[in-house]
């Protein structure tokens, strides 16, 4: 767990890569950062079949983080949705 604003922080690289479509600079920006991403080995491989099937953008329309739920932004989980066309 980090702050809310670390956390925002942390994730905009591999938001990036995701809006890029780039499977494999997730994974490579995940080790290189040390990001707790979960489930970065499913999308990577979906952001790289993606592109294989022709997707080339990816588009953010949710960014939240567990402390708007439980009003502590010292310590949370975020989560991001993407739409990849």
């Amino acid at each position: 767990y980090t702050s809310a604003a670390e956390a925002a922080r942390f994730d905009q690289p591999a938001i990036r890569c995701m809006e890029q479509v780039d499977g494999p600079g997730l994974y490579d920006t995940v080790h290189r950062h040390r990001l707790t991403m979960c489930g970065y080995l499913p999308t990577t491989v979906v952001l790289m079949a993606a592109r294989a099937l022709g997707a080339t953008q990816g588009t953010l329309v949710d960014y939240t983080h567990s402390g708007w739920v439980t009003g502590d932004d010292t310590s949370v989980v975020s989560y991001a949705g993407m739409i990849i066309a």
